[in-house]
């Protein structure tokens, strides 16, 4: 849902341009991405641990990225950027990482991360949900939206460790999103 969400605003963020232009011009947009999740808490002390892994598909090599949080009694910290190739494995069935933090390209970061420190977490998924679909969004003024696609999802079997620390008892997904967002605005 969060990404048809994103879909539509992406989409919305586009029309104002195209509808200010007012020309008869069709506009694709696609997305051909895989996530993994994994989510941890300790019993005793309440840290929590979350790993997320993106790889989107596109034109070119894959882009593979990761938003590693860890908060807790002790403070709050996380780390997000792109991965170094080979770091990510991922199907819709399975996914594995194994990453030292000295070799993420950082985008953002809060706290400290050892760049020694490792990230490696395994997912391997149960039964796969899929879901297909067309929305037509008629926005008025001569714009016309068209979503196309489909969703997998799946629950995982989760085993890792993060900066050392072995993920306890954790719990997450595979998901995938393949959707192509068509605008065509016509000239009035």
């Amino acid at each position: 849902m969060q990404k048809k969400i994103a879909g539509l605003v992406l989409a919305v963020a586009l029309i104002a341009p195209l509808a200010v232009a007012r020309a008869a011009e069709v506009t694709h947009i696609s997305s051909n991405n895989l996530f993994a999740g994994a989510n941890s808490e300790d019993p005793v002390t309440h840290a929590v641990t979350s790993v997320f892994v993106t790889r989107e598909k596109g034109k070119g090599a894959p882009r593979d990225s990761i938003f590693v949080v860890i908060s807790g009694p002790s403070g709050f910290s996380l780390i997000s950027g792109a991965l170094p190739a080979g770091a990510l494995k991922i199907n819709k069935k399975k996914a594995s990482l194994d990453v030292v933090i000295g070799d993420i390209a950082v985008i953002d970061q809060v706290g400290e991360f050892p760049a020694d420190g490792v990230v490696s977490v395994a997912w391997d998924a149960g039964d796969v949900e899929r879901t297909s679909g067309d929305t037509v969004i008629d926005a008025g003024g001569g714009v016309r939206i068209h979503i196309h696609g489909h969703r997998t999802f799946a629950t995982a079997d989760i085993e890792g460790s993060v900066l050392g620390t072995a993920l306890i008892a954790p719990t997450g997904d595979i998901s995938s999103v393949h959707d192509t967002v068509m605008i065509h605005v016509n000239a009035p």
